[in-house]
Parts: C-alpha cells; sequence; structure tokens
C-alpha cells in the first residue's frame, strides 16, 4: 500500500467546555485526510457508527474536528458493523 501526506491547514481554538487549548481542521480537510465525503462526514457527526459519534466543535454556526480524532476515531470497515480500523499516525 502507497504511503499519502496531505498538509492540512489547522487552527488552535480554546474548548469551549474545558478552556483547554486544542488543535482542530475545517471538515473539508478531515474529509481529505480520511478519504470521506462531506456527507459520510457529516452522517458520523450526527450519528456516529456502531462504536461513537465523531467529535467536533461548533464556534459561530461553524463546525470544526479536532485534529486527534483523525487517528483516534474508530471507523467502521463497509459493511462489517463489528470491525474497525483507526488512520495511523505519522509524524
Amino acid at each position: 500500500m502507497a504511503e499519502i501526506t496531505i498538509h492540512v491547514k489547522t487552527s488552535i481554538i480554546a474548548d469551549p467546555e474545558t478552556g483547554d487549548k486544542i488543535e482542530v481542521m475545517k471538515i473539508t480537510d478531515f474529509c481529505r485526510c480520511v478519504n470521506k465525503t462531506n456527507q459520510q462526514v457529516s452522517n458520523l457527526m450526527i450519528y456516529g457508527n456502531s462504536e461513537r459519534k465523531l467529535r467536533f466543535i461548533e464556534i459561530a454556526g461553524k463546525k470544526f474536528i479536532p485534529l486527534s480524532e483523525v487517528t483516534e476515531f474508530p471507523f467502521s470497515v463497509s459493511g462489517r458493523s463489528d470491525s474497525y480500523y483507526h488512520i495511523k499516525d505519522r509524524e
């Protein structure tokens, strides 16, 4: 399998619940990182999969996804609700 490097612009914002600073990205950048469509990511944010919902932060009507969700979210294998995979982090 080939390795792909994707450069995305991230921002640091204060978490509305805890006040901690976290690194976030736009939904379109998250889609590029995980190879999902905007609709698929929106469904993961609203409905989730059988494991959990995709975390996001909404500020002034705009939704942002924490950078950590790229590697921490358990994506389900297509057609199999009991099999999951994670995107590998490479720093």
